[in-house]
């Protein structure tokens, strides 16, 4: 398939109904992108729990867009399976509550894994009768093969090799505002330019930054599925603040190395930008030849009149399990920029919710994928205008 840029225009129910059928009745998803588009839906219930009625908001066409996104396979029968057997449980003990407790953390940390753990449990695996699950591989994940970390200390050796990771990134980046490199799922070093510092910029362990959890209990999303409890139950998170009023000329890198074989890995970050703040964020996701499990998990909350410019690169082992969520929540007059570079992962999902919450707010979602083999690069995401006069768009690119 020759590289080309691709407008999502979400289509109506009869246009969504069309490219289902043909998905159904035999094409295998060879060299093409399935795009699956609603509008129009009524209420934002299921996925903002306890939301009003969009209808009955003032001003604009205040409404949900989602966009299943498919992917590239090559040899694909994935399209032909309508499934219906029910969720999968969890049989396994790696992921309990014991285990999440063991992790440690102030007591208000502990509390909230044991709880997601046991949410965890309660919930159960997806499966692909599931619509937004639909076309995905989480049939094949058998969580049995896959351990979290005993330790919220990475190895030595991981963290070296972490930092050697990030070399050629940083070169390319040139100056540098601040770096945190995360190694199997949890902080190993954070480094602020002077620039930064002065500035107040913070970044570190949420556990040494907010020792109360505050801002844990006001940036983290609430889960959609299993693997959001799973990364509350298994998380150390790591937190970016930017001031009011700050810009940061040079960008942000966060580096997310994986080595564990036969870890599960739940690196998680909070960013806030606080009113009129500038940043750029860029996340570079590598790991060696293993198998693992990662579930990352960014919440981000760009402030009134804030700018974010957020750049990842995920370049996993094509032996890597990745479940990616990005929550974004962009106040009045605010702008979120966010872009995805997929290059590597057996199976790789990205499920992006951008919930635009002020008037004025904007966010601009960008994608480019490229697969071979038997990888399936799978992205979803969730528009959610939630007051007058927001906009939004998203663009991919495939080849």
């Amino acid at each position: 398939m020759p590289g080309c840029w691709r407008r999502l225009v979400l289509g109506d129910s009869e246009d969504y109904r069309r490219r289902k059928a043909l998905c159904r009745a035999g094409d295998d998803l060879e060299d093409h992108v399935v795009a699956l588009g609603f509008r129009g839906l009524p209420t934002a219930e299921s996925l903002v729990p306890g939301s009003p009625s969009l209808s009955d908001r003032p001003g604009g066409q205040a409404g949900i867009c989602t966009t299943a996104i498919g992917y590239i396979r090559r040899r694909s029968a994935l399209a032909h399976r309508c499934p219906t057997e029910a969720p999968l449980s969890i049989i396994t003990t790696n992921f309990d509550a014991s285990a999440a407790a063991a992790l440690g953390g102030p007591p208000w940390l502990i509390e909230r894994r044991v709880a997601a753990a046991e949410r965890a449990e309660a919930v159960g695996l997806p499966s692909i009768a599931e619509e937004v699950w639909r076309y995905s591989r989480i049939d094949e994940l058998d969580l049995d093969r896959f351990a979290p970390p005993g330790s919220v200390v990475p190895a030595a050796t991981s963290v070296a090799a972490a930092r050697d990771a990030g070399v050629g990134v940083r070169a390319a980046l040139g100056s540098i505002g601040a770096v945190a490199v995360v190694a199997n799922g949890y902080l190993a070093e954070v480094e602020l330019s002077e620039a930064a510092r002065a500035s107040g910029v913070r970044l570190g362990r949420l556990c040494d930054l907010d020792p109360e959890g505050v801002v844990f209990e006001a940036l983290s999303a609430e889960p959609v599925d299993v693997f959001g409890h799973l990364n509350q139950a298994f998380c150390d998170p790591l937190l970016l603040e930017i001031p009011s009023g700050v810009t940061i000329e040079e960008p942000i890198l966060v580096v997310d190395w994986v080595d564990a074989s036969g870890g599960a890995l739940f690196p998680r970050l909070l960013v806030r930008l606080g009113e009129d703040a500038v940043a750029t964020l860029v996340e570079w996701h590598c790991s060696s030849e293993v198998e693992a499990l990662v579930v990352p998990l960014i919440d981000v909350l760009v402030g009134r009149g804030a700018r974010l410019r957020h750049l990842l690169i995920q370049d996993r082992a094509e032996s890597v399990w990745q479940l990616a969520r990005h929550v974004s929540t962009v106040e009045q007059d605010a702008s979120l920029t966010s872009t995805q570079a997929v290059l590597g992962g057996w199976y790789a999902r990205s499920r992006t919710d951008c919930q635009l919450v002020g008037r004025g707010a904007s966010g601009y979602l960008n994608a480019a994928y490229f697969a071979h083999h038997d990888q399936v690069l799978d992205f979803r995401t969730f528009q959610l205008h939630a007051a007058p006069d927001t906009s939004s768009n998203c663009l991919l690119y495939t080849s």
